[in-house]
């Protein structure tokens, strides 16, 4: 069995086909992958295994995010991971970076990507310090299931500043969830990163 991303041609189910019994071909829609069973053996493609894969892609507010047919203000964006503002902030430039490619919990990430995702908050967390925000830490953390309260069936870091003493005000924050100005927070976050690279920049000249 060969598994190949199906890049042409819309599919709501992954389709098997073949050229011979050892040519197995199952395209699948981008993003979306193949469910083998645990004993390694691929026959034919597990199409209802498959269907909800792509019903959850389908329906994934954050996969629509990326694909640009819900709004969200977006702070960075590359071929592999985007990061835009919570809605429901909890301070302000409360972000979420998350992975392109769909994955609903840990166990569907990639650990190449979970070290991607946690490379770019790891950078976002200290441009925050350079930012009219004047951050002076941040909390990064991801909420892994239902029982860690993931409330988005996907991967998503959260990244929000902290100030020295702000135990009240954060609290009253994760109660509340208000959103603060969102295009000059954005800008400001968008200026600390870019703060950030021209810092780097000078040390290694």
């Amino acid at each position: 069995m060969v598994w190949r991303e199906n890049r042409t041609t819309p599919c709501s189910a992954g389709v098997a086909s073949s050229t011979s019994p050892n040519d197995r071909v199952c395209y699948l829609p981008v993003g979306v992958f193949p469910v083998v069973p645990a004993s390694g053996s691929a026959r034919g493609c597990r199409t209802s295994l498959v269907r909800r894969n792509v019903w959850a892609v389908s329906a994934c507010i954050f996969c629509r995010i990326v694909t640009g047919d819900a709004p969200a203000t977006k702070i960075y964006e590359d071929d592999a991971v985007l990061a835009f503002l919570d809605i429901r902030p909890i301070t302000r430039g409360h972000t979420l970076v998350i992975p392109k490619r769909h994955a609903t919990d840990l166990d569907e990430l990639d650990p190449a990507m979970g070290a991607t995702l946690f490379s770019f908050g790891h950078r976002l967390a200290k441009s925050m310090r350079r930012t009219g925000l004047a951050a002076d830490g941040a909390n990064l953390l991801i909420n892994d299931g239902r029982a860690a309260f993931q409330t988005v069936h996907h991967v998503h870091l959260h990244v929000i500043p902290r100030h020295r003493g702000d135990t009240l005000r954060f609290a009253k924050g994760f109660v509340l969830r208000r959103p603060h100005d969102t295009e000059r927070t954005a800008a400001a976050l968008r200026s600390g990163l870019d703060r950030l690279a021209e810092e780097e920049r000078e040390t290694t000249a």
